[in-house]
């Protein structure tokens, strides 16, 4: 997860989750507190359809595939096919997969604790 957190946008060179916090709407915003299990709230429907919420979701997906982390990923687990729905409503039915299988992940994603999430949206609160 700790990818998910630290992803850059390539064009841009800043993090994904800055410019999501920094953009009017806060709907990809939300997608941040997925993994914490806060579903999407039901005003998120102004989606950036961004290559940074293309990419997290994509992060999410494929760790929920490996069995082996998406044992410690019950709250994300919980979300993340209900957002992926909503987002792929406002972003094209493709953009998110709503279909996960709980198999060998095809990713090759390193897996840390949530907790540097955490402290990454605690130190950008009080940055914003």
């Amino acid at each position: 997860m700790y990818s998910a957190a630290c992803a850059q946008n390539p064009r841009s060179d800043t993090y994904c989750y800055i410019e999501a916090a920094a953009n009017s709407s806060p709907a990809d915003l939300y997608l941040y507190q997925l993994p914490f299990g806060i579903d999407l709230p039901s005003s998120a429907t102004n989606f950036s359809c961004s290559t940074c919420s293309r990419g997290l979701l994509g992060i999410y997906a494929d760790n929920l595939s490996n069995k082996t982390l998406a044992n410690d990923l019950d709250k994300l687990e919980e979300t993340y096919e209900g957002a992926a729905s909503i987002v792929n409503a406002a972003c094209g039915s493709n953009f998110a997969r709503t279909t996960l299988t709980n198999g060998a992940s095809t990713s090759q994603l390193p897996y840390v604790t949530v907790i540097p999430l955490t402290l990454l949206f605690s130190f950008w609160s009080f940055v914003l």
